[in-house]
């Protein structure tokens, strides 16, 4: 096992974003008379202002007709198929609406409510299916338990963190992550502890903020800060809130607007009413869509998160070379945990291109090398990345209890973290579980990993701290 564990602390770096000269290549029609300018869309597919629906709290509603209106399907209750939504991705190519699940693994009775003994409530199964048609799950927090309706400790709040993150990796056919935190019933409390804990972007549940104008994307955003939601129902105003962001995105100006709803109602009149959004979302379609001006990039909440971190975060330096332009990537300060690793990119030239040529390990999904707008499309999920600009060294972390059964303590020693990404990483140099510091401690649910040896690793810009521990 020592042997092992020695290998893995070397083999554990391969996986952490460094810069070591992946690019793409720009082949012109012809040399460009004027030397063009290769810049990062602010919006995926270069679109001017992005929209995210949320279905709250593990309702069968989510899978029966939000997923039928957006996607495309057959509606039971009421015997109607309806067709898919789209936007598209600048090049022509059609791009799905896809929306997310804020899920709860269990009641607050500790009832696991998704084996299909509750009629109103998905399966772990439909979960995997709206997984696999591209909606995001994310987490909200075990038991949906909060202050509201009984007093809670810190490692109350810990617990029912930890633990749905665990339950879902465990639950899931893909063994999902769920680093996205999505406060339930309004309890603001939550926060600290979910981005001490794992989340990389955490999102509040406020109600109704008559007058909520989205998220202004002129600057980058502060993912250290929650991110407000919408809440969307029929009887308040929110219906006409889109009307404005879109008008408001212009001339540069981009937004990101999200809303939210707990239940569209099985047509018994008892929540969301099915054909009002079922009506909010084909005018997004018409309006916005494909159909209408193209100018809505409709994706879940993670999806757009990933998007603009790895945006704010990628370099990019381009040479023209003639008839061509080489784009070389700096991956280095890109963070870890992200489900999608894309970015477009805008191409400023009055001359077209008409091939992209790519390093291994990025894909060109698509691109456009005509007209007012040029852009292209890409993919890097399949980057190798290399370790070179790790630290020769490396700092002892005090771990305890260890071994350990339950919930390890994980404490940079002699220093604060501002903002340290925790990894912990079994013998074959996967990475089992994550989460975040700030300050000196924090706390890992451990319940959910084998019995075996593991290596944690702490990691604040260039400096890194690690160590060892067990569970018997």
């Amino acid at each position: 096992m020592t042997t092992r564990l020695t290998a893995l602390l070397l083999l554990f770096s391969t996986i952490l974003p460094t810069a070591f000269g992946q690019k793409i290549t720009i082949q012109f029609a012809a040399t460009p008379t004027a030397t063009p300018s290769v810049s990062k869309a602010i919006l995926k597919f270069n679109k001017d202002f992005a929209y995210s629906f949320t279905f709250d709290d593990g309702t069968i509603d989510a899978f029966t007709c939000g997923m039928p209106v957006l996607k495309g399907g057959f509606v039971s209750q009421i015997g109607v198929a309806y067709p898919s939504l789209f936007t598209t991705d600048g090049c022509g190519n059609d791009v799905p609406f896809g929306a997310g699940i804020a899920w709860n693994s269990v009641n607050q009775l500790d009832v696991d409510v998704h084996e299909g003994n509750v009629a109103d409530r998905l399966t772990w199964r439909q979960l995997d299916t709206l997984f696999d048609a591209g909606w995001d799950v994310l987490n909200h927090s075990y038991s949906h338990r909060s202050r509201s309706v009984s007093a809670m400790s810190a490692s109350d709040y810990v617990f029912e963190i930890l633990q749905n993150m665990a339950v879902v990796k465990q639950k899931t056919r893909l063994r999902l992550e769920t680093p996205t935190f999505v406060v339930p019933a309004g309890d603001d409390n939550y926060p600290p502890f979910a981005f001490q804990n794992g989340a990389k972007v955490v999102f509040n549940q406020s109600g109704d903020v008559i007058g909520y104008s989205g998220l202004r994307l002129d600057a980058d955003v502060d993912f250290s800060k929650v991110i407000h939601r919408q809440l969307l129902e029929e009887s308040i105003s929110s219906l006409n809130f889109l009307d404005s962001v879109a008008k408001r995105s212009v001339g540069g100006v981009h937004i990101w607007y999200n809303e939210f709803t707990h239940r569209i109602d099985d047509f018994g009149l008892t929540g969301f009413n099915f054909y009002v959004f079922k009506n909010h979302i084909q005018r997004i379609a018409a309006t916005w869509g494909k159909q209408g001006s193209d100018r809505v990039w409709f994706a879940p909440l993670e999806e757009v998160s990933d998007y603009l971190r790895l945006r704010q975060t990628l370099k990019i330096a381009p040479i023209l070379r003639g008839q061509q332009i080489d784009v070389t990537f700096d991956f280095s300060q890109i963070p870890m945990g992200l489900r999608r690793k894309t970015v477009t990119l805008l191409v400023n030239s009055a001359t077209n291109f008409t091939r992209v040529d790519a390093s291994a390990g990025i894909r060109v999904v698509s691109f456009r090398g005509s007209g007012d707008v040029k852009i292209i499309n890409l993919d890097f999920s399949n980057i190798r990345l290399s370790a070179s600009d790790l630290p020769k060294t490396a700092l002892a972390l005090y771990l305890s209890p260890n071994p350990t059964v339950g919930i390890l303590t994980v404490e940079v020693p002699n220093a604060t973290v501002e903002n340290g990404q925790i990894s912990v990483f079994d013998t074959a140099g996967r990475v089992v579980l994550q989460g975040k510091m700030v300050g000196q401690k924090a706390q890992l649910l451990t319940a959910s990993l084998a019995h075996g040896a593991f290596v944690v690793v702490v990691r604040e810009g260039q400096q890194i701290w690690r160590g060892k521990f067990i569970i018997n």
